[in-house]
């Protein structure tokens, strides 16, 4: 028979409070060691996995009644969502904002545009992507026009925006007026006058719409095109779907500036493209800081004008 003397219990007992040390320094390494990871995980974490679920408009069509809708002007600004900590790009990259800019600031989530002035979004730009804080922030402005966290339909929570933007005190925060609109006459009527006011278009928000992220009809944009012509000077050779064809021209209007169009055309028209020298008509949504046209897009061949340069 085994028989436990008091040498070997004490043996015994050192093996044990040494097997159970060993243990416990494993198990708080393990912990140190994963815990580490996950931190550098969500440290690591890529501006997509941040990237907030935004709502996005279609265009207005003339097809609804315009008496559920709130309208706005459309700022020309930079998209931006507000967390109640720091402003993300729809991208999910974090803007680099002194911290002055968000004193005072509410702890709602609030949707809207960065924006300087009319005709600034070149300058607005500028400002807001720089990789560190500046004080050229000084003449921008958060301009709200939602507020995604909230449950209550758009006429309500415009109401509670007011409230939210009037208590934080912030020079840098404001809200975009909204107002009501009854006919498509009215309509009209107002979009010529931010059109004059060198304003981009206006905004239809569903009075009773709930917030939605992604693209949907609560939420209409109203633009107004311009056209005018130009002379083509120059091809350029397509790629992927357009391989084999054209993929754009470069044309010089009125005043004697180049640039390419790329849009608007249909597969006939890339096949056989308009010929250099011919004049073309164009569709353009208002017009750059240095005066060329934004967004244009091929609309129809024109009678040849003469396109010289006006004094």
């Amino acid at each position: 028979m085994f028989h436990i003397t008091s040498l070997n219990f004490n043996k015994i007992k050192t093996k044990l409070k040494i097997s159970l040390t060993l243990i416990g320094r494993a198990l708080v390494i393990n912990v140190i060691f994963y815990g580490a990871l996950i931190v550098a995980n969500i440290a690591s974490a890529k501006p997509a996995d941040m990237q907030p679920a935004m709502q996005h408009g279609k265009a207005y069509q003339g097809d609804v009644q315009l008496s559920e809708y709130l309208v706005s002007e459309k700022l020309d600004g930079v998209r931006a969502r507000f967390d109640g900590r720091q402003l993300l790009s729809r991208n999910g990259v974090v803007f680099k904002v002194p911290e002055w800019f968000l004193q005072g600031w509410p702890e709602q989530a609030l949707d809207g545009e960065l924006w300087i002035d009319r005709n600034q979004f070149s300058k607005t730009l500028s400002v807001v992507s720089k990789e560190q804080p500046h004080d050229g922030w000084q003449s921008v402005r958060f301009m709200v026009f939602d507020m995604p966290d909230s449950i209550k339909p758009f006429v309500d929570r415009v109401v509670d925006m007011n409230h939210i933007v009037d208590a934080s005190n912030s020079r840098y925060l404001a809200v975009i007026e909204q107002q009501n609109i009854d006919s498509a006459a009215a309509l009209q009527t107002l979009l010529e006058l931010v059109i004059a006011k060198g304003g981009e278009g206006l905004m239809l928000h569903k009075k009773q719409a709930l917030y939605q992220p992604g693209r949907n009809a609560n939420v209409l944009k109203v633009k107004r095109f311009a056209d005018d012509e130009a002379v083509v000077v120059a091809h350029h050779a397509g790629k992927g779907k357009f391989a084999n064809m054209m993929g754009s021209i470069t044309v010089r209007n009125r005043q004697g500036q180049e640039f390419k169009i790329g849009t608007g055309f249909n597969r006939q028209e890339r096949v056989n493209p308009p010929a250099i020298g011919s004049t073309i008509t164009y569709r353009y949504w208002g017009k750059t800081v240095t005066g060329l046209p934004r967004f244009a897009s091929y609309w129809r061949p024109r009678a040849l004008i003469n396109l010289a340069p006006q004094p």
